[in-house]
């Protein structure tokens, strides 16, 4: 029977324009025997360092991590019999399998740690399946007339339609697309999560047809909706409530007639669970709130280079499900503690949002400042701070904190 470890580490060498396959989803732990688990290290260390892969090269290097002469021939004669052309599709399936028991292993040993608790949590058990799960690189055509198809359909069938609700942003972005990653960020209680919602109001009733999922991490669901009451009826939160009393079922109706493809999701979730929910879905418009509380795919790193994962993994998960994605972001000390103008290298404590996003803006309160509060009274200061289109502009938004409403002030800057 063929060892699939020996054959998974031949097969790299022996093709390295398929060793994307064995790097991306092979570990030091993915080996059972401690043969292949060196050559894999060896070889890992070669791709890293750019070097050119052949077996000459490999041969002694094996030999010197402790690879038997015989384990090394094992290898080599793992490659006879692959008909050509099959050499990736193999790799793949020898790679899903190792993988597979990999995380049957962990996983029974999860299990078996967690029955000899007090309390029994899944989720554990769901990082190790999710772990279990190929990454690859997409099939994609690198040729300059396929890029400028993609351009021609960009240009004309790939418009979303979809705005922020403030003209002078959207004059200037000229639609978002779907597949791109636009950032809010502000400090708390500068009214962040309020334009997340006030856009999310505008997209449903500009584009009912689109299907829109907002993940509120932070706040309940409850006060996701009361919030998007408040801003349909233009009613504070308390004329609201004794309105919704009278008639529940008859408003409800009412409500979410108005809004029949809006979705809203309470829990807190990681990206690759973000990702399973939008395709579940279908969603088209994603609201995200907020960076911070969406889980690491694991706790190892600092907070920025966290951080700086999920940016690049949300990014990808906009392209992947041609989503436009809405993410917004709490920003740390350097923004004061709300008054100053929000500018784009605040992003950098993020990690990487100035890099990943497609567009940023800002919002900032700058009625915090005692000094400011009469001239500030009902308004925020937005600024669009990254547009990969072109242009960048600062605008003023009337903001009715009764009501929750924003609305862009004529002439505002």
């Amino acid at each position: 029977m063929k060892n699939i470890e020996l054959a998974s580490i031949a097969l790299a060498v022996e093709y390295p324009e398929i060793s994307h396959v064995l790097l991306r989803n092979a570990d030091e732990k993915l080996w059972i025997g401690e043969e292949a688990r060196a050559a894999f290290g060896v070889l890992s260390k070669l791709y890293e360092d750019g070097e050119t892969v052949t077996w000459p090269l490999v041969f002694d290097l094996f030999a010197a991590a402790g690879v038997k002469q015989a384990s090394i021939d094992g290898m080599v004669s793992c490659l006879a019999g692959i008909p050509d052309g099959s050499e990736e599709k193999i790799l793949r399936k020898y790679v899903e399998k190792l993988k597979v028991n990999k995380a049957k292993r962990e996983a029974l040993r999860e299990i078996a740690k967690q029955a000899q608790g007090p309390v029994f949590s899944l989720d554990a058990v769901k990082e190790i399946i999710e772990a279990a799960e190929m990454n690859s690189v997409n099939d994609e055509s690198p040729e300059l007339g396929v890029a400028y198809d993609e351009y021609v359909s960009w240009i004309t069938d790939e418009k979303s339609g979809v705005g922020t609700g403030f003209p002078s942003f959207d004059k200037l972005t000229d639609s978002l697309n779907f597949g791109e990653l636009a950032a809010i960020m502000g400090r708390t209680r500068t009214g962040k999560t309020w334009v997340g919602i006030n856009v999310m109001v505008s997209v449903a009733l500009q584009n009912p047809k689109l299907k829109i999922g907002f993940f509120s991490m932070e706040m309940p669901k409850a006060a996701i909706a009361e919030r998007m009451l408040q801003i349909e009826y233009n009613k504070s939160r308390w004329e609201i409530k004794p309105d919704v009393k009278v008639d529940p079922k008859g408003f409800k109706n009412i409500f979410t007639g108005r809004f029949p493809n809006v979705l809203i999701f309470g829990g807190i979730y990681g990206v690759d669970e973000l990702k399973a929910l939008i395709r579940k879905h279908e969603l088209q418009v994603v609201f995200i709130d907020f960076l911070g509380l969406v889980k690491p795919r694991n706790g190892d790193g600092s907070l920025y280079q966290q951080a700086t994962q999920k940016m690049v993994e949300i990014k990808q998960a906009a392209k992947d499900t041609r989503s436009l994605i809405f993410l917004l972001i709490q920003l740390s000390r350097t923004a004061g503690y709300g008054n100053l103008p929000v500018t784009i290298d605040m992003a950098r404590d993020s990690g990487a949002i100035e890099e990943m996003s497609d567009m940023i803006y800002g919002v900032w309160d700058p009625g915090l400042d005692p000094a400011r509060a009469s001239e500030w009274q009902d308004r925020l200061a937005m600024a669009l701070l990254k547009n990969k289109r072109g242009g960048c502009r600062e605008l003023r938004v009337h903001f009715n904190k009764r009501t929750g409403k924003m609305i862009e002030e004529e002439n505002a800057y």
